[in-house]
């Protein structure tokens, strides 16, 4: 499943390799409303358009619903470059 995001992400998205971090966490309860839930943050880029968005998200749905059997939580969130800082 890790392959096969980091892949949309890459061929949808424009991400750069090296910049996706895909981290599963493990919960000791189970939230409310679904059983599993995906965040997606990235930068917010031009060429990242609502419609690539949208195609970008029924493509997680796909994988993470052939994965797990069940509708996840899906949400992306968009946050601009300047606000990123990172190391290694």
């Amino acid at each position: 499943m890790a392959e096969s995001l980091a892949g949309l992400a890459k061929d949808m998205l424009s991400a750069k390799p090296a910049t996706i971090q895909i981290l599963p966490v493990a919960l000791a309860h189970t939230p409310l409303g679904s059983p599993i839930y995906v965040e997606i943050q990235a930068r917010d880029e031009e060429h990242r358009s609502g419609e690539i968005l949208t195609d970008f998200l029924k493509e997680v749905d796909a994988v993470t619903f052939e994965t797990f059997g069940v509708r996840c939580r899906i949400r992306y969130f968009r946050f601009p470059a300047s606000f990123l800082a990172a190391i290694n």
